[in-house]
C-alpha cells in the first residue's frame, strides 16, 4: 500500500497521502474532467471528503477551470441542497477540489439500482427530490450563475435521502463572462444548448424536468413526459403538468 505523497497526475492508490492532507480510501467515480476519490482529511478531525482531482488533459485545455469553478461555487454560497465545498488548490502539477462526502452516491446510481431490481422510485421521493433540486437552483440562479450540468450524475444523495446538486464543472455566469460554455450531458441539455443558442435559467429548469422523467421512470435514457403520464398514475396531475410545461 502506497504511503508517500502524490506529486504527479495519475491514478491515486488507497493509503496514499495527497497534498500532505488527504488519505485516499477508494475511487468514487469519474467524469470527463475529474476523478473523484473518497479520502480522509487527516487535518480536520479525520473527516471523510470527496476529493476531485482534475485530469491532466482537462487542466491543460482549461488552465483556469479549477479556480473558476471554485469562485462560482463560492459565489453561490452554502445551501442545504448544494454539495458543500471545502477547499481547492494544486499539489505540484495536479489541481484539485474538495467537497463533502455523501454516502448515498449519485441519483444516477439510485435510478439504476431501482431499475435493476424492477422497482419504481416511490412518488413521494420523486417529488421530494424534485423540490430539493429546484430549491438549489433558486439559490444558484439568484447568485447570477447557470449550473449548466443538471443531470442524475451531478446530483448526490445523503444517507437520509437528501438530494444535493454538485459538479459545477460547466457552470457559467449569466452575463456570459465566465467559462468555455455549457456542456450538459447528452439527453439532459436544453434545446437552445443543443442548437448553440444562448442559455439561461430555463436551460437548467429544462434539464431538471428531464431528470424528473428519469427519476419517475427509472430509466436514464427516456425523456418523454407522455410515458410518465401513462406509467406513473400514482404521481399527481400537477406533476405531469409540470413536466409537460
Amino acid at each position: 500500500m502506497a504511503q508517500g505523497i502524490a506529486e504527479a497526475p495519475g491514478e491515486l492508490e488507497p493509503g496514499q497521502l495527497f497534498a500532505g492532507r488527504y488519505r485516499i480510501q477508494r475511487r468514487l467515480g469519474e467524469s470527463a474532467r475529474k476523478c473523484t476519490y473518497l479520502a480522509e482529511d487527516v487535518k480536520v478531525g479525520r473527516r471523510l471528503v470527496a476529493l476531485s482531482v482534475v485530469k491532466a488533459p482537462a487542466a491543460a485545455l482549461d488552465p483556469d477551470g479549477t479556480k473558476r469553478e471554485a469562485d462560482l461555487i463560492s459565489r453561490v454560497g452554502n445551501h442545504t441542497h448544494i454539495v458543500a465545498f471545502y477547499d481547492y488548490g494544486a499539489n505540484g502539477p495536479v489541481r484539485y477540489l474538495v467537497f463533502e462526502f455523501l454516502s448515498g452516491g449519485t441519483l444516477a446510481e439510485r435510478i439504476q439500482r431501482a431499475a435493476g431490481a424492477g422497482e419504481l422510485i416511490p412518488p413521494d421521493l420523486v417529488i421530494r427530490h424534485g423540490r430539493q433540486i429546484a430549491r438549489a437552483l433558486v439559490q444558484i440562479h439568484a447568485a447570477g450563475v447557470i449550473h449548466g450540468g443538471v443531470e442524475p450524475h451531478s446530483i448526490w444523495l445523503s444517507d437520509r435521502q437528501k438530494a444535493k446538486l454538485g459538479d459545477f464543472d460547466s457552470a457559467v455566469l449569466m452575463d456570459g463572462e465566465s467559462g468555455p460554455g455549457l456542456v450538459t450531458a447528452e439527453g439532459y441539455a436544453s434545446p437552445e444548448e443543443r442548437h448553440g443558442g444562448p442559455a439561461g435559467q430555463r436551460s437548467d429548469l429544462y434539464s431538471l424536468g428531464r431528470v424528473l422523467i428519469s427519476l419517475a421512470l427509472g430509466d436514464l435514457a427516456s425523456g418523454n413526459p407522455a410515458i410518465v403520464r401513462e406509467r406513473r398514475r400514482d404521481l399527481p396531475p400537477a406533476f405531469h403538468y409540470l413536466l409537460a410545461s
